[in-house]
This record gives C-alpha cells, structure tokens and sequence, in this order.
C-alpha cells in the first residue's frame, strides 16, 4: 500500500520506491530527500544506518538536537527529510492503524514503527516542494515560469498529461508576454504579463498589467445573456486597465475596470471586501467580486 500526499509537487517513480520496498524486505519504507541543516526544523528527521534502516525519528528537531541526527548516504553525511510518502505491508498498515490514538503517519504510526519494525528509508535527490501553504503554492507555481525551472512538464521520459478539455486555442492580440504559462481557451487582449500563470478561460482586458501572479482562470464562458444580466457586477475575468502583483486570483472572479491589487502596505495577514492576504500574497477566492476602481 503507497500512502501519498496531495500538497506536494515532485517528479518520484514509484516503480523504484515499490522495488526498493521489497528488495529490503521492508515492513515500511519512507521516502526521504537530503535537506540542508538549516531547514530541518521545519521536517521529520529520520536516521538511517548504512544499510538504509531507519534508526531514529526527530519530528522538526531543533538545531541543539542535531547533533547524531545526520545519515551516511553513500559515503556522504546527509540529514534525511520525510517526504510524507509511504509504503506499507498491507498487514502492517491494517496492525498500524487498528490503533485509534495514531491519527497522524508523521507524527504518530512512523515513530512508533521505528523501534519494532524493518523501517527503511528509500534516498530521493529530485525536485520535491511541499506546496501546503500559500506562500509554497505561490513561489511553487512562479518558478514555472523561469525559462529552465526546477519542474519540468516537459521531460520527455518523465510526461505529465492534463485533462483534455477541447477547448479552443488562446488568443492574444497586441499584447507583451514574458515567461508566461498560458492554458487553453484564453481571451487576452492589448495586456502586459510577466512571470505569471494564465489559467484556462481567462479573460484578460486591454491595458492590463499582470506580475508574478497566478490567474487561475474560468470554469465556464458567460453567455451574452448572462453577461447582460450582470448590471453593477463585472464579469468573469479581469477588465481593462487593471494593475495585479505577487497575486492569487482564484477560479471565476470578476476583476473590474481600473482595479489595482498591489499590497502597497506590504500586510502579511489581512481580511478585505472580495480579498484576503495571506504570507504577503494577495488572494482574490473562487467566485470573488471586485468592483470597478477597486485598489488593495
């Protein structure tokens, strides 16, 4: 049984971590990536012995536990973070979870494992990102857009599909794109955008400016009638000459006209009309409204 997470952004070929797993004749295996030891405190830490056994388990040490924490990973002393991924006997998984006080594998069902059973750590030296909270998700998605990034959807022996969704291709007219990732079935017209992410269905008006922002796009078109019926609220999209920076604009907003989302006070935490800021990062939530000459 592989046990997955679904905050996480990583290129793992779970062939290999199934065989490793049964090569060692494991009980559990955890996947583990080499951190530096200034970032392990925010990890599980696990120690492993030459042969890849897991020995002991530090749950975000602090720096005065490091000390006896690092592993020799062919012949070189490395500390071990947990990836949060898992395999399991199916017995074993069955045994470990009869318990109802372990609630957490991190926290709870691996600690206890370590001592009574054949815990093994499988080494992963690839691209990994824990993207749990807002600023990981934010700075995860805008490393896409460097020219060579650290995640590669392009990786012929390693490909990464989409749902097809048949729509049509984008169009953009008149418009400065640098280092941008566009989806299909967007309207972008007379815009400047860098370093940003352009969801599918977007639609994006003239003399707009959009930097390193993440525009998650539309579930759906308006129809003419719809568009109509909208009366004071804009529709789905960002309007014209509108000013977005280090932003989250979620599925189906509605940006209007003259609207500026620049966090000019640089808030960290902060509760708006249509808005909230979380990390520094600007979030415009699914469905929210912003009106015509809005400035955050």
């Amino acid at each position: 049984m592989v046990i997955l997470s679904g905050d996480q952004l990583y290129q793992l070929d779970l062939q290999r971590l199934l065989d490793a797993h049964r090569r060692n004749q494991a009980d559990v295996t955890v996947a583990v990536t080499p951190v530096e030891a200034a970032l392990t405190s925010g990890f599980g830490i696990l120690k492993a012995n030459r042969q890849g056994r897991i020995t002991h388990f530090e749950e975000k040490p602090e720096k005065e536990r490091l000390p006896g924490l690092a592993s020799e990973v062919e012949g070189v002393s490395l500390y071990l973070a947990s990836m949060g991924i898992y395999v399991f006997n199916r017995q074993t998984l069955e045994d470990s979870l009869s318990d109802p006080s372990l609630v957490d594998f991190g926290r709870h069902v691996i600690p206890q494992a370590v001592p009574k059973l054949r815990v093994h750590a499988y080494t992963y030296r690839g691209y990994w990102e824990d993207v749990g909270t807002i600023r990981s998700y934010f700075d995860a998605n805008i490393n896409l857009c460097q020219p060579v990034p650290p995640f590669d959807f392009y990786d012929a022996s390693n490909p990464v599909y989409t749902h097809p969704r048949f729509l049509a291709a984008s169009k953009v007219e008149r418009c400065t794109l640098t280092n941008v990732l566009m989806s299909e079935g967007c309207i972008v017209v007379g815009a400047d955008i860098e370093r940003s992410i352009v969801g599918i269905r977007s639609r994006i008006g003239h003399g707009t400016r959009i930097t390193e922002s993440l525009v998650l796009g539309a579930d759906y078109y308006e129809t003419a009638e719809e568009l109509a019926g909208n009366h004071d609220r804009p529709p789905i999209g960002i309007g014209s000459d509108a000013v977005i920076r280090r932003a989250i604009v979620d599925k189906n907003a509605r940006i209007g006209r003259g609207v500026h989302i620049l966090n000019e006070k640089a808030l960290l935490e902060h509760d708006g009309e249509g808005y909230f800021i979380r990390e520094g990062i600007v979030i415009v939530p699914k469905n929210g409204v912003l009106p015509d000459g809005c400035v955050i």
